[in-house]
């Protein structure tokens, strides 16, 4: 098993030994690819290994900075996020999250 490597992207070793060992390497391209062309701007896109203890269930954590207003930026996450999900489809879809931080344009 390869760990994953995405160009432009900091990527965890154990996101990307997650990605590897439920073969999720071209999911993971097209939810990036959806965030990216939701959000051409975002900086510091970053792959993380996300946990749950309690519940024993780990995912995929996408996370990145983009500039502007909640009121702007908000929505636009929202329609991505529902686009991303669709496009994944299920179970893929289950192991992904994302998230932004905003930063003064």
């Amino acid at each position: 098993m390869t760990p994953l490597t995405v160009a432009n992207v900091s990527m965890s070793p154990e996101a990307s030994t997650f990605c590897a060992l439920h073969n999720l390497s071209s999911s993971l391209e097209q939810a990036l690819a959806h965030v990216s062309g939701a959000f051409p701007k975002a900086t510091r896109l970053s792959v993380e290994l996300g946990e749950d203890p309690e519940a024993d269930y780990r995912w995929l954590q996408i996370g990145f900075v983009v500039g502007g207003s909640f009121a702007t930026v908000h929505p636009r996450f929202m329609t991505c996020s529902r686009r991303m999900t669709r496009a994944l489809g299920l179970p893929a879809a289950t192991l992904f999250r994302a998230s932004y931080t905003i930063v003064a344009p």
